[in-house]
């Protein structure tokens, strides 16, 4: 393999959940690509690579701040507190939600030494409050980390009279969200329960 090629496949590989098979079946199919389309491809990376940005209003990695979600006016005034940008865009696609989002960027973790102060929280009772927000969601992987931090995050909402609920059963024990499919995250949307309890 020469240089350039090898080059292409380190940064490949970098990528998250990436492997050596993948990569390779990658770098095959873009040198059976048109020239014109591998052209293509490059300037949309190139216009990612220049507009990728963090909302300033709910944290999603996105295109824009604030992003197009927070920028609707049409959406719901139910909050929905995701773990990471992944799972946003994965309940986006989804088709399944139409309220906004706030995005933690983590979960409590003693293994990762992040605590509740290091995730997204500072803006999220501004944000409740701004936005008339009637009820909060909480949508996180049902792991240990997760179920802690939810406990945080309704120690942390106590002084505010809303509605918390989280999702409910269909999202197996251990399993990240991310990993859930439509129909499994449609039924845990609308079987949501009480989360105070």
């Amino acid at each position: 393999m020469n240089k350039l090629l090898k080059k292409l496949n380190g940064n490949i590989r970098s990528l998250p959940y990436i492997g050596k098979k993948t990569s390779e079946r990658l770098i095959f199919a873009l040198l059976e690509t048109e020239n014109k389309k591998l052209k293509e491809i490059a300037e949309i990376l190139e216009q990612l690579s220049q507009a990728k940005t963090v909302c300033s209003n709910c944290g999603v990695k996105s295109l824009s701040s604030p992003c197009e979600i927070c920028n609707n006016a049409e959406r719901d005034n139910i909050l929905c507190i995701v773990e990471n940008s992944k799972e946003l865009y994965k309940m986006e696609l989804a088709g399944i939600y139409n309220g906004k989002y706030h995005v933690l960027d983590g979960v409590i973790s003693p293994f990762k030494s992040k605590n509740f102060d290091e995730l997204n929280i500072q803006n999220l009772i501004k944000r409740i409050e701004n936005e008339h927000i009637k009820e909060i969601i909480i949508a996180l992987s049902p792991l240990p980390e997760g179920e802690i931090t939810i406990r945080y995050l309704i120690k942390y909402l106590s002084g505010i009279d809303i509605k918390i609920t989280k999702m409910a059963v269909g999202i197996p024990i251990g399993q990240f969200l991310e990993n859930a499919d439509e129909i499994t995250l449609k039924s845990a949307l609308s079987g949501r329960i009480n989360a105070k309890d």
